[in-house]
């Protein structure tokens, strides 16, 4: 049985101001990469419409010196898919991209971002907040892409976000055995805490 450890940082001077009315769904498992709708069958011009969507003046983007920032559209899915099948080679079933992205698409649609080089996905992560702690999980970078400062930017605007709804403190989880995913949360801030990880699979 995997053990995992908890990470959490402090957001100091966070700013109450919401940004989206949706609830949180805050993610149980962080799985996550150092440093760095659903839906198949996004054809090359679907998917460079939906991106020209996000580079046209969108609020939701930030351009660093490696990648543009944006929250998740539809014509990314595919560029996702491939992403977490590189990161997550050994994913349980349940963490499939089709049904998470569908899951994170009804609960705070804005705290799933991916990490653009032109209309290449190269990174994504889901945060998520229900009012009381935010939630940081499934952070991924292309290996082609990885220690260039993309999962730091990644990392950086999803706690952007989070502080924004009012969060002032973000917890994750990581395998334990993952030292180089913890030493990229370390250098980004984030300290271990002292707790047991405990899970229960809920049917529906």
């Amino acid at each position: 049985m995997a053990t995992s450890v908890e990470v959490h940082i402090t957001i100091h001077g966070a700013s109450r101001q919401r940004y989206s009315p949706a609830h949180s769904n805050s993610q149980d498992v962080a799985a996550c990469e150092p440093d760095r709708h659903p839906g198949k069958g996004h054809g090359n011009l679907l998917q460079a419409a939906g991106l020209m969507l996000h580079f046209a003046g969108s609020f939701n983007g930030i351009r660093s010196a490696m990648a543009f920032i944006t929250t998740y559209h539809s014509a990314h899915f595919s560029g996702v898919e491939a992403l977490w099948a590189e990161a997550f080679p050994n994913d349980a079933p349940w963490n499939a991209t089709a049904p998470s992205i569908a899951e994170k698409l009804r609960f705070q649609p804005d705290l799933m971002l991916v990490a653009l080089d032109g209309t290449q996905v190269v990174g994504s992560v889901m945060a998520g907040y229900e009012g009381h702690r935010g939630w940081i999980s499934r952070i991924a970078v292309l290996r082609s892409h990885r220690s260039r400062g993309v999962g730091q930017d990644l990392l950086a605007e999803a706690e952007r976000r989070l502080a924004s709804l009012g969060c002032v403190k973000v917890n994750l989880q990581v395998v334990e055995s993952n030292a180089q995913t913890v030493e990229f949360y370390e250098r980004s801030g984030y300290r271990i805490e002292p707790r047991i990880s405990m899970s229960k699979h809920l049917r529906s």
